[in-house]
This record gives structure tokens, sequence and C-alpha cells, in this order.
């Protein structure tokens, strides 16, 4: 009965934290660090929501040092377990993520909301028997029909996707139309279907079902970085690269947005040692007019200036790379030679 009691309690301080208005307050927040000698026992009791607003400002750095100093503090915060699996799953450390959302539904057995996380980290981790036997034992202790469905929903996506992975491409597309007849709005469904068809290159369905998915999701980068690849083996290099820049403007310190940009960088450099000088400017341009401050991107691009001879190029991009950075010494050998 005190498990039971302690369930409700987390479930509704999770809806309390993300519903809350005071988290308003917490977005201009910018400038939020942990001194290093600050004591686990000097954490303030508003730490967890202030964790939470950081995950949710993409301040996922942070937020992992707060949430990690909290369970320091009280291996038993099944909250903070919780949130801090969220965000180790943001930066697209799963192993890490899967870890501590065990031990918050260790600590919260009862809470369904965990128990779904789980599933769904278990997943993105590529564990689809334990993910289906998550969810197989989640529907044992269900009644509801809505919540019912919403789980099959969950299994029939996840059996998609084990087809996907066994490459059975024409099976898993026979699976995910049949799916669509029973949940024509639903995203996932939508954008597996555009990545089979991309797989298939049948481009023109593979683009109309990208493109219904980002309508009814808008924030999903997943869609964005799968359409930046379809543009990108189609040869349209113009809608690659625009896409690309949506997932960076998105998530900037995503997993996509990172990348994103190695796959830029690598198509630039790919450009540049083939000739195509131009392509391999517009690819690291791409990724400057989003972050204007990389520094991969801007020494490529002053390597772009250097192989076509423009010192007088190369040279303004070192001299700004030092002025942020007096002491950097890759910057200074190349200026050297």
């Amino acid at each position: 009965m005190i498990r039971i009691y302690k369930s409700v309690i987390f479930s509704i301080s999770i809806f309390l934290i993300l519903y809350c208005p005071v988290l308003l307050a917490l977005s201009t927040d910018n400038d939020v660090s942990i001194n290093s000698r600050d004591s686990i026992y000097q954490i303030r009791i508003d730490d967890l929501p202030k964790a939470i607003a950081l995950i949710r400002q993409n301040k996922f750095s942070v937020a992992k040092q707060i949430l990690s100093n909290l369970i320091n503090r009280n291996q038993d915060n099944a909250e903070a377990h919780y949130w801090l699996a969220i965000a180790y799953s943001q930066t697209g450390e799963q192993g890490k993520a899967l870890k501590h959302i065990a031990e918050s539904e260790k600590r919260a057995s009862h809470n369904r909301q965990v128990a779904l996380e789980h599933a769904r980290m278990l997943v993105n981790s590529g564990k689809y028997k334990e993910a289906e036997k998550k969810y197989q034992e989640i529907l044992s202790q269900v009644q509801e029909k809505t919540e019912i469905r919403k789980i099959k929903r969950s299994l029939y996506i996840l059996k998609g996707q084990q087809l996907i992975n066994a490459h059975k491409l024409e099976e898993a597309l026979k699976h995910y139309e049949a799916m669509l007849q029973m949940y024509p709005n639903e995203v996932l469904v939508m954008e597996a279907l555009g990545y089979i068809y991309s797989k298939l290159e049948f481009w023109e369905e593979a683009e109309h079902y990208y493109i219904t998915a980002s309508l009814l999701a808008p924030d999903r980068v997943l869609i964005y970085r799968r359409m930046a690849n379809m543009y990108e083996k189609m040869g349209d290099q113009e809608q690659k690269r625009f896409y690309y820049q949506k997932v960076m403007q998105i998530d900037p310190s995503g997993v996509n947005a990172k990348i994103a940009i190695q796959n830029l960088l690598r198509q630039g450099k790919e450009a540049l040692y083939s000739g195509n000088i131009d392509d391999a400017f517009y690819e690291y341009l791409t990724i400057l007019k989003v972050q204007p401050d990389n520094m991969i991107a801007k020494l490529s691009l002053a390597e772009a200036y250097e192989y076509i001879k423009d010192w007088e190029g190369a040279e303004k991009i070192y001299l700004e790379l030092l002025e942020k950075q007096p002491s950097n010494l890759s910057v200074l050998s190349r200026l050297a030679n």
C-alpha cells in the first residue's frame, strides 16, 4: 500500500512539474551553473523543477549535474532518476538512460508513465524483445480502453521497427500501411512509411509521408534529418541543406543536430577533394548560418580557402578565431604555416 501511495505522489509531482506556470519564470535563466565546491547538502528544494526546466531548454549538461547531485543525496529519489534518464536519452546516451529509468521504475513500480518511458527507451536502444515484454507487462495491468489502444499502437509500431531492422522492407511496408488504416493520424507510422519508401527509392511516396508527418509534428527533428538524407540521395543539395538547417535550429545541442553537422562536414570535405568547390563552401556555410561560432566548421571553411589558394580568406577566419581563443594552438600553427 505504501508503494502505491508513493507512486500516486510521484505521478502528481510529475504532473505539477510539467504544467506548473512557475516554470515560465525559469525560461529566461540563461546563466545557470553549478559550483563544484557546492555540497550536495546545499541543494535547494526547487532544484528538481529547475533541472526539468533546463531539460526543456536543451541545457542538458547542467541539468544532469543537478539531478546527479540529487541522486547522490538520496538514491531513492525516483523523480530525479526519471528526469536524469530523460536527459541522457535526449543526448543519445541510451545506456545511462536505461540505467536510470530502471532505477526510477524500481522505486515507482506502479507508475505507468515511468514504465511506458522505460519501454520507449528500450525501443530507442534497439532492445526490441525487452521492449515488447515491457509493453505486454503494462498491457496486462491496464483496463481503460483508451490506454489499451495506445499500448497496442506502441506494440504495432514496435513490430514494424523489428521488420525494418531485419531488412524486411516489403513486409514492414504492408504492416505500416495496414496500421495507418487503424491510426490515420499517427506521426510515427507516417514517418516509418516515409523511411521505408525512401529506402526503396520511391521518392514521391517517401516525400509525401515525410511532409505529412512533419505537418503533424513540426518539432520532431528526426523527420527533418531523414528528409535531409533522402534529398541527399536524390541529389537535391538545396533541400538537403534546408532540412539540415531545420534540425540544427530546432534542437541545436541534440543528437540529430550533431549528426547533421557531422554529415555536412563530411560532405563538404568530399566535395572539396572531388573538385566541387562551391558545394564544399555551401556545406560549411550551412552550418555557420545556424551556428556561427562552430569551430570545426570555421576551420573547415578556412581549409577550403587554403585549398583554392585564397590565403586572405583563410587568414581572415583564423584571425577571427584567435580573437575568441588567443591561445588556440591549432589556429596558431596554421597561421604560422
